[in-house]
């Protein structure tokens, strides 16, 4: 409180350093997994999977989490926290249109950025699991499938739809 003059200030210090580091964060982890040039891989969409898993393993991510949850009984930190998440989120979500070239333009990009935020939250909220990476192991491998089928499904929609315009 000696830097601050009030506990809001101080909170509102903290959760737009965690806002800057987040998207940092993500943004590095997930750097040079799409490349442009090259055809989107398995082994592409399982990096950025475990980029993923890495990313919602971070302490800044836990720690806004711990500031999410508190912000449910505490109307003045949720105050604080609604515009920074909604600015997250719109930043977020520049950032994965820019990350993921192979996937700008495919109707299931919303679909496919959700399932994958939902799952890690989900996964990162189970930190006390009994067997936890174990188990993490297997949810990665089902979410890399579910991810490469909604892509190829997504690519096969789009060949097939210009080869009807074309007609």
């Amino acid at each position: 409180m000696h830097h601050f003059p009030s506990r809001l200030s101080v909170l509102k210090a903290v959760v737009e350093y965690l806002h800057e580091v987040r998207l940092q964060e993500y943004r590095s982890l997930m750097a040079d997994i799409d490349i442009p040039g090259q055809q989107l891989s398995r082994e592409g969409i399982r990096a950025s999977v475990e980029a993923a898993w890495r990313y919602v393993n971070t302490p800044s991510f836990i720690a806004y989490q711990e500031l999410l949850a508190a912000s449910r009984t505490d109307p003045e930190l949720n105050s604080v926290l609604m515009p920074v998440e909604d600015d997250f989120e719109q930043e977020f979500m520049e950032s994965v249109r820019t990350l993921f070239p192979h996937w700008h333009g495919l109707g299931v990009l919303d679909t496919a950025n959700d399932l994958v935020q939902f799952l890690m939250l989900g996964m990162a909220l189970s930190h006390m699991t009994v067997r936890r990476e174990e188990r993490a192991a297997k949810i990665l491998d089902l979410l890399t499938d579910v991810l490469e089928r909604l892509y190829n499904r997504e690519l096969v929609d789009k060949v097939a739809a210009v080869g009807r315009a074309s007609r």
